[in-house]
């Protein structure tokens, strides 16, 4: 079996800014599970990317961020009691950071609205637990 060369990143110019190489917005983690979303935005970064946010419940902001410092930890408002954060209060906090990101384009709103619905129809078809 013959290894498979990787690609390599192009070498960044000498007067360019983080901004030049993109930014992304990662969300996820929960209590107890605050490696993958660590480790997602890690990998994101070393990917090339110039800038990436990485927002969790705010109950794991403290390991996420103590993971790797390159990237930004946005902290999600969650319930104390199960980690869980509600999709409302996520929108509101995350739609400021996606226009931020994205001035051009508003995708958020309606991304998150057409999540919420999929999410309602899987519930109602009892494929996930509310």
């Amino acid at each position: 079996m013959q290894k498979a060369e990787l690609p390599l990143l192009q070498k960044r110019k000498d007067q360019s800014h983080k901004g030049d190489y993109g930014y992304a917005l990662l969300i996820g983690g929960s209590r107890g599970m605050a490696g993958a979303i660590a480790l997602a935005g890690k990998a994101c970064l070393r990917s090339g990317v110039g800038v990436a946010r990485v927002a969790c419940p705010e109950i794991v902001i403290a390991t996420v961020a103590g993971l790797d410092p390159c990237y930004v930890s946005v902290p999600l408002p969650c319930d104390r009691q199960t980690g869980r954060v509600s999709f409302e209060k996520a929108r509101r906090e995350l739609e400021p950071e996606a226009e931020a990101l994205l001035p051009e384009r508003r995708p958020l709103q309606s991304d998150l609205s057409r999540a919420a619905d999929e999410r309602a129809d899987c519930q109602r078809d009892q494929r996930i637990p509310a």
